[in-house]
């Protein structure tokens, strides 16, 4: 789905928002975000739950 180039984006952009001062769980939640974006622009939502259900994610509570 995610190329490495946008696994180095995502991790420079991690970096970055530390650097900032942003706290690390927040900083993970904002590039989460922004790799589930990614997911979705480029092979549609479906995706994302398929790889949330697989990680054990159901109906807004881990299982």
């Amino acid at each position: 789905m995610l190329t490495d180039a946008d696994y180095e984006a995502l991790a420079r952009l991690y970096n970055e928002l530390l650097d900032e001062g942003i706290p690390s769980r927040e900083a993970a939640e904002m590039v989460d975000h922004r790799m589930c974006m990614l997911i979705i622009a480029r092979r549609g939502k479906g995706d994302i739950v398929q790889m949330g259900r697989k990680l054990g994610y159901e109906w807004g509570r881990w299982q």
